[in-house]
Protein backbone atom coordinates (compact mmCIF):
# COMPACT_ATOMS: atom_id res chain seq x y z
CA UNK A 1 0.00 0.00 0.00
CA UNK A 2 2.78 2.39 0.94
CA UNK A 3 4.69 1.69 -2.29
CA UNK A 4 1.55 2.41 -4.31
CA UNK A 5 1.05 5.74 -2.52
CA UNK A 6 4.70 6.64 -3.00
CA UNK A 7 4.51 5.87 -6.72
CA UNK A 8 1.36 7.94 -7.15
CA UNK A 9 2.94 10.84 -5.26
CA UNK A 10 6.12 10.88 -7.36
CA UNK A 11 4.35 10.47 -10.72
CA UNK A 12 1.73 13.11 -9.91
CA UNK A 13 4.39 15.62 -8.82
CA UNK A 14 6.40 15.07 -12.00
CA UNK A 15 3.31 15.51 -14.18
CA UNK A 16 2.29 18.71 -12.41
CA UNK A 17 5.75 20.18 -12.84
CA UNK A 18 5.97 19.13 -16.49
CA UNK A 19 2.59 20.74 -17.22
CA UNK A 20 3.66 23.96 -15.44
CA UNK A 21 0.89 23.59 -12.88
CA UNK A 22 3.49 24.13 -10.20
CA UNK A 23 6.52 26.46 -10.29
CA UNK A 24 9.67 26.14 -8.16
CA UNK A 25 10.07 29.34 -6.13
CA UNK A 26 12.19 28.49 -3.07
CA UNK A 27 13.27 26.16 -0.29
CA UNK A 28 12.39 25.42 3.34
CA UNK A 29 14.71 23.93 5.98
CA UNK A 30 13.42 23.08 9.45
CA UNK A 31 14.70 21.29 12.50
CA UNK A 32 13.04 20.49 15.80
CA UNK A 33 11.94 17.97 18.38
CA UNK A 34 9.97 14.89 17.48
CA UNK A 35 7.44 13.86 20.15
CA UNK A 36 5.49 10.64 19.64
CA UNK A 37 3.00 9.48 22.25
CA UNK A 38 0.80 6.41 22.10
CA UNK A 39 -0.80 3.96 24.47
CA UNK A 40 -0.48 1.29 21.77
CA UNK A 41 3.27 0.80 22.00
CA UNK A 42 3.56 -1.26 25.17
CA UNK A 43 5.49 -4.24 26.50
CA UNK A 44 3.43 -6.77 24.54
CA UNK A 45 4.31 -5.06 21.27
CA UNK A 46 8.03 -5.41 22.04
CA UNK A 47 7.58 -9.17 21.78
CA UNK A 48 5.76 -8.83 18.44
CA UNK A 49 8.31 -6.58 16.73
CA UNK A 50 11.49 -8.29 17.97
CA UNK A 51 13.22 -10.39 15.33
CA UNK A 52 13.62 -13.10 17.93
CA UNK A 53 10.73 -12.91 20.46
CA UNK A 54 12.70 -15.10 22.86
CA UNK A 55 15.11 -12.18 23.38
CA UNK A 56 12.37 -10.29 25.24
CA UNK A 57 12.35 -11.38 28.88
CA UNK A 58 10.69 -9.45 31.68
CA UNK A 59 11.84 -9.91 35.22
CA UNK A 60 8.32 -9.97 36.70
CA UNK A 61 5.89 -12.95 36.66
CA UNK A 62 3.75 -13.09 33.54
CA UNK A 63 0.70 -13.87 35.68
CA UNK A 64 0.97 -10.56 37.54
CA UNK A 65 -2.12 -8.38 37.35
CA UNK A 66 -1.18 -5.30 39.36
CA UNK A 67 1.34 -2.50 39.11
CA UNK A 68 2.46 -2.73 42.76
CA UNK A 69 2.27 -6.08 44.56
CA UNK A 70 4.12 -8.67 46.64
CA UNK A 71 5.01 -12.10 45.29
CA UNK A 72 7.55 -14.68 46.47
CA UNK A 73 9.03 -12.29 49.06
CA UNK A 74 9.59 -9.64 46.39
CA UNK A 75 7.89 -6.28 46.11
CA UNK A 76 7.15 -5.40 42.48
CA UNK A 77 6.69 -1.92 41.03
CA UNK A 78 5.84 -1.91 37.31
CA UNK A 79 5.36 1.06 34.98
CA UNK A 80 4.48 1.08 31.29
CA UNK A 81 4.92 3.80 28.65
CA UNK A 82 6.56 5.96 31.29
CA UNK A 83 8.32 8.44 29.03
CA UNK A 84 8.32 9.78 25.51
CA UNK A 85 11.72 11.29 24.96
CA UNK A 86 12.00 14.37 22.71
CA UNK A 87 14.15 13.59 19.71
CA UNK A 88 15.35 15.06 16.43
CA UNK A 89 13.26 15.77 13.34
CA UNK A 90 14.49 17.45 10.18
CA UNK A 91 12.87 18.38 6.86
CA UNK A 92 14.32 19.86 3.65
CA UNK A 93 11.69 20.81 1.07
CA UNK A 94 11.42 22.57 -2.26
CA UNK A 95 8.59 25.13 -2.48
CA UNK A 96 6.33 25.42 -5.52
CA UNK A 97 3.68 27.93 -6.56
CA UNK A 98 0.32 26.42 -7.54
CA UNK A 99 -1.38 27.28 -10.86
CA UNK A 100 -4.50 29.48 -10.70
CA UNK A 101 -6.72 27.78 -13.27
CA UNK A 102 -9.42 30.47 -13.22
CA UNK A 103 -7.41 33.64 -13.60
CA UNK A 104 -4.14 32.34 -14.98
CA UNK A 105 -0.80 32.81 -13.27
CA UNK A 106 -0.14 31.29 -9.86
CA UNK A 107 -1.97 31.48 -6.54
CA UNK A 108 -0.35 33.79 -3.99
CA UNK A 109 -2.11 32.39 -0.91
CA UNK A 110 -0.91 28.80 -1.09
CA UNK A 111 2.08 26.68 -1.96
CA UNK A 112 3.13 23.05 -2.38
CA UNK A 113 6.21 21.61 -0.69
CA UNK A 114 8.01 18.42 -1.67
CA UNK A 115 11.12 17.09 0.06
CA UNK A 116 12.66 14.63 2.47
CA UNK A 117 12.36 14.20 6.22
CA UNK A 118 14.37 12.47 8.92
CA UNK A 119 13.27 11.60 12.43
CA UNK A 120 14.64 9.68 15.38
CA UNK A 121 12.51 8.77 18.37
CA UNK A 122 13.05 6.83 21.57
CA UNK A 123 10.44 5.60 23.97
CA UNK A 124 10.87 4.00 27.38
CA UNK A 125 8.21 1.32 27.08
CA UNK A 126 8.73 -0.56 30.34
CA UNK A 127 10.41 0.02 33.69
CA UNK A 128 10.18 -2.58 36.40
CA UNK A 129 11.58 -2.81 39.93
CA UNK A 130 11.57 -5.67 42.35
CA UNK A 131 12.88 -5.34 45.87
CA UNK A 132 13.68 -7.71 48.70
CA UNK A 133 14.21 -6.24 52.17
CA UNK A 134 16.23 -8.30 54.59
CA UNK A 135 15.25 -8.78 58.21
CA UNK A 136 16.59 -6.07 60.49
CA UNK A 137 19.72 -7.10 62.37
CA UNK A 138 19.95 -5.73 65.90
CA UNK A 139 23.07 -5.45 68.02
CA UNK A 140 22.69 -4.14 71.56
CA UNK A 141 25.76 -2.83 73.34
CA UNK A 142 25.06 -1.17 76.66
CA UNK A 143 22.93 1.92 76.20
CA UNK A 144 23.39 1.84 72.38
CA UNK A 145 21.33 -0.16 69.90
CA UNK A 146 22.36 -0.72 66.27
CA UNK A 147 19.85 -1.67 63.57
CA UNK A 148 20.65 -2.44 59.94
CA UNK A 149 18.22 -2.77 57.03
CA UNK A 150 19.38 -4.06 53.65
CA UNK A 151 17.36 -3.63 50.46
CA UNK A 152 18.33 -5.24 47.17
CA UNK A 153 16.70 -3.48 44.22
CA UNK A 154 16.59 -5.17 40.81
CA UNK A 155 15.69 -2.79 37.96
CA UNK A 156 14.88 -3.37 34.31
CA UNK A 157 14.39 -0.65 31.68
CA UNK A 158 13.41 -1.44 28.09
CA UNK A 159 13.60 1.36 25.52
CA UNK A 160 12.54 1.32 21.88
CA UNK A 161 14.89 3.30 19.58
CA UNK A 162 14.04 4.15 15.96
CA UNK A 163 15.29 6.22 13.02
CA UNK A 164 13.47 6.71 9.71
CA UNK A 165 13.68 8.71 6.50
CA UNK A 166 10.65 9.83 4.52
CA UNK A 167 9.35 11.58 1.44
CA UNK A 168 7.31 14.63 2.50
CA UNK A 169 4.48 16.42 0.70
CA UNK A 170 2.72 19.51 2.09
CA UNK A 171 -0.06 21.66 0.69
CA UNK A 172 -0.30 24.83 2.75
CA UNK A 173 -2.34 28.01 2.82
CA UNK A 174 -0.69 31.25 3.88
CA UNK A 175 -1.65 34.79 4.78
CA UNK A 176 -0.12 37.85 3.08
CA UNK A 177 3.65 37.26 2.98
CA UNK A 178 4.33 40.89 2.07
CA UNK A 179 3.75 41.77 5.70
CA UNK A 180 6.34 41.37 8.42
CA UNK A 181 4.47 38.48 10.07
CA UNK A 182 2.33 35.87 8.34
CA UNK A 183 0.74 32.52 9.14
CA UNK A 184 0.59 29.17 7.38
CA UNK A 185 -1.53 26.06 7.83
CA UNK A 186 -2.36 23.09 5.66
CA UNK A 187 -2.09 19.34 5.17
CA UNK A 188 0.98 17.12 5.23
CA UNK A 189 1.77 13.56 4.15
CA UNK A 190 4.93 11.58 4.84
CA UNK A 191 5.90 8.13 3.52
CA UNK A 192 8.93 6.63 5.23
CA UNK A 193 11.04 3.57 5.98
CA UNK A 194 13.20 2.72 8.97
CA UNK A 195 16.95 3.29 8.87
CA UNK A 196 17.82 1.61 12.15
CA UNK A 197 15.84 0.38 15.12
CA UNK A 198 16.46 -1.70 18.21
CA UNK A 199 15.45 -2.27 21.81
CA UNK A 200 17.90 -1.56 24.61
CA UNK A 201 17.42 -3.75 27.66
CA UNK A 202 19.16 -2.43 30.77
CA UNK A 203 19.42 -4.53 33.93
CA UNK A 204 20.90 -3.34 37.20
CA UNK A 205 21.19 -4.48 40.80
CA UNK A 206 21.54 -1.97 43.62
CA UNK A 207 22.16 -2.74 47.28
CA UNK A 208 21.04 -0.13 49.80
CA UNK A 209 22.18 -0.44 53.41
CA UNK A 210 20.69 1.71 56.18
CA UNK A 211 22.28 1.81 59.64
CA UNK A 212 20.43 3.33 62.61
CA UNK A 213 21.98 4.03 66.03
CA UNK A 214 19.78 4.48 69.09
CA UNK A 215 20.70 5.71 72.57
CA UNK A 216 18.28 4.68 75.31
CA UNK A 217 15.60 4.08 72.65
CA UNK A 218 16.07 7.43 70.81
CA UNK A 219 17.64 7.62 67.35
CA UNK A 220 20.82 9.66 67.43
CA UNK A 221 22.35 8.82 64.05
CA UNK A 222 21.62 7.17 60.71
CA UNK A 223 23.64 6.38 57.61
CA UNK A 224 22.65 5.15 54.16
CA UNK A 225 24.99 3.53 51.67
CA UNK A 226 24.13 2.60 48.08
CA UNK A 227 26.18 0.30 45.88
CA UNK A 228 25.52 -0.60 42.23
CA UNK A 229 26.81 -4.14 42.13
CA UNK A 230 25.69 -5.11 38.63
CA UNK A 231 24.78 -3.11 35.53
CA UNK A 232 24.45 -4.33 31.96
CA UNK A 233 22.84 -3.14 28.71
CA UNK A 234 22.34 -5.15 25.56
CA UNK A 235 20.59 -4.43 22.29
CA UNK A 236 17.81 -6.54 20.83
CA UNK A 237 17.22 -6.55 17.07
CA UNK A 238 13.84 -5.28 15.87
CA UNK A 239 12.06 -5.85 12.57
CA UNK A 240 12.17 -3.04 10.02
CA UNK A 241 9.09 -0.87 9.59
CA UNK A 242 7.42 1.48 7.15
CA UNK A 243 5.63 4.65 8.24
CA UNK A 244 2.82 6.89 7.06
CA UNK A 245 2.45 10.38 8.55
CA UNK A 246 -0.76 12.42 8.31
CA UNK A 247 -0.44 15.83 9.92
CA UNK A 248 -1.31 19.53 9.97
CA UNK A 249 1.69 21.86 9.49
CA UNK A 250 1.04 25.07 11.44
CA UNK A 251 3.49 27.95 11.75
CA UNK A 252 4.09 31.67 12.13
CA UNK A 253 6.78 33.23 9.95
CA UNK A 254 8.74 36.45 10.18
CA UNK A 255 10.02 38.27 7.13
CA UNK A 256 13.55 39.57 7.74
CA UNK A 257 13.23 42.67 5.54
CA UNK A 258 10.79 44.51 3.31
CA UNK A 259 13.40 46.54 1.41
CA UNK A 260 16.64 44.59 1.04
CA UNK A 261 16.53 42.76 -2.30
CA UNK A 262 17.88 39.52 -0.86
CA UNK A 263 16.58 39.53 2.72
CA UNK A 264 13.00 40.34 1.70
CA UNK A 265 12.72 36.77 0.41
CA UNK A 266 14.00 35.19 3.66
CA UNK A 267 11.60 34.14 6.41
CA UNK A 268 12.23 32.66 9.84
CA UNK A 269 9.42 30.42 11.02
CA UNK A 270 8.34 28.53 14.10
CA UNK A 271 5.54 26.01 14.36
CA UNK A 272 4.44 22.43 14.85
CA UNK A 273 3.32 19.40 12.87
CA UNK A 274 0.27 17.87 14.58
CA UNK A 275 -1.11 14.52 13.49
CA UNK A 276 -0.73 10.76 13.48
CA UNK A 277 2.12 8.46 12.51
CA UNK A 278 1.26 4.89 11.51
CA UNK A 279 3.96 2.25 11.92
CA UNK A 280 3.92 -1.14 10.18
CA UNK A 281 6.60 -3.47 11.48
CA UNK A 282 7.37 -6.57 9.47
CA UNK A 283 5.12 -9.51 10.44
CA UNK A 284 3.18 -7.32 12.92
CA UNK A 285 -0.08 -5.34 12.88
CA UNK A 286 -0.06 -1.61 12.19
CA UNK A 287 0.38 0.67 15.21
CA UNK A 288 -0.14 4.37 15.51
CA UNK A 289 1.47 7.19 17.47
CA UNK A 290 0.34 10.77 17.97
CA UNK A 291 2.74 13.36 16.51
CA UNK A 292 3.58 16.73 17.99
CA UNK A 293 6.72 17.93 16.24
CA UNK A 294 7.76 21.44 17.21
CA UNK A 295 10.24 23.09 14.85
CA UNK A 296 12.10 26.24 13.86
CA UNK A 297 13.07 26.83 10.27
CA UNK A 298 14.22 29.15 7.54
CA UNK A 299 12.51 29.72 4.20
CA UNK A 300 13.79 31.41 1.06
CA UNK A 301 11.65 32.38 -1.94
CA UNK A 302 12.67 34.32 -5.03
Amino acid sequence: MQKILLGILVITSMQLYAQSRIQLIGFQLQNGTNMLTSAEIDQAILVNIARNPNDINFMYPSSSSGYHFYMHNYYYSLDYNISHLPNISFKAMAIFNVLDRKNGGYLTNREMRIGIGYSSWNKTVFQGNKEIISATSIDTSGIYTFEKDTTINYKQIMQLNNEDISLQLQYVFKSNEQRRFSFIGGLGLGLGVSLSNNITNTLSTETISELYIYENGSEISSETKSELSDHSTHRISVNTYSAIELYLPLAIQWRLSKKDNWLKGVYLNMGTDLGLKYLKFKDSPMYYARMNNGFVGIKWIN
